[in-house]
């Protein structure tokens, strides 16, 4: 099971946003997890970047921190899809950024 805290956030341009993902193996789960991620801005941004592949045993909780752009504009939503992709088993995570002025 893939966990990502927190699913909504709101920053300023410049601003850092820390997450925590948690990884809860079931079942005996231990293959290799690549992570990707799709980010959509609308009109100002689309994208997708390869979050990396975390190898068993999981820690409690792997960290990561994104820091908006300084020159983001705002008001903006920007939706991320963290997805986790292993075993033959797959989650997907949404996520909600709103950039705030």
């Amino acid at each position: 099971i893939l966990t990502v805290i927190p699913a909504e956030a709101r920053a300023r341009p410049g601003d850092p946003v820390d997450y925590t993902a948690i990884i809860t193996p079931q079942g005996g789960f231990h293959e290799p997890i690549s992570l990707q991620l799709d980010v959509d801005a609308g009109p100002v941004f689309k994208g997708s970047y390869d979050a990396g592949v975390l190898n068993p045993p999981y820690l409690s909780s792997y960290e990561y921190r994104v820091v908006v752009p300084p020159q983001a504009p705002a008001p903006l939503t920007v939706r991320g899809t963290l997805s986790a992709e292993g075993g033959g088993h797959r989650e997907v995570v949404e996520l909600v950024l709103y950039i705030t002025p």
